[in-house]
């Protein structure tokens, strides 16, 4: 840390932390320089402020560069930015999320009623002899099993729970909990 006291603004030593000296960043961050026709027609508050500045700034450019991440050049306004920024970000989508990934219908309702059942099976204390008489239920083969009970009494905790145990001895059975 020494070695940077003095000599490297804040952005620089946020850049080389946090991306260029982080591999875990590889392929995860994206460089954008301004056009400097586009600095100096804004003016003061785009450019550097001395040659000092100007030559860390052209440095600090030269060293991403290098870095081994992608570096988009020369955008000439926000909104240009936004069209090339929008189109690496969808790229980036793409490419982690590919449309041959996505669950078809039936998957994500499966994946849905597995999220609603997860929280229920985190905590479930009781109703023992309820998740007898279903064992004893399933292992006597019955075709259907009716559970009925008050508003907010444990019953999908209970199908939660049972399922759960049920998927975790017979692992040849599948189940499906709508």
């Amino acid at each position: 840390m020494e070695e940077h006291r003095g000599g490297k603004s804040i952005t620089e030593l946020e850049f080389l932390h946090g991306v260029l000296n982080n591999p875990q960043m590889e392929g995860r961050a994206l460089f954008y320089f301004r056009s400097p026709d586009y600095s100096a027609s804004k003016g003061r508050d785009y450019i550097a402020a001395s040659e000092d500045d100007e030559a860390r700034q052209s440095a600090l450019k030269e060293t991403i560069r290098k870095g081994g991440f992608p570096v988009y050049e020369d955008y000439n306004s926000p909104e240009h930015l936004a069209e090339v920024l929008e189109q690496n970000l969808w790229e980036i989508l793409d490419h982690e999320f590919p449309v041959s990934d996505v669950p078809d219908e039936f998957a994500r309702g499966n994946l849905q009623h597995e999220a609603y059942a997860l929280p229920r099976q985190r905590l479930y204390i009781g109703g023992d002899q309820y998740l007898a008489a279903l064992d004893a239920a399933y292992a006597g083969n019955k075709q259907w099993i009716l559970v009925t009970g008050s508003s907010g009494c444990g019953k999908s905790a209970l199908i939660a729970n049972w399922l759960k145990s049920v998927s975790d001895i017979e692992t040849d059975t599948e189940v499906h909990a709508h």
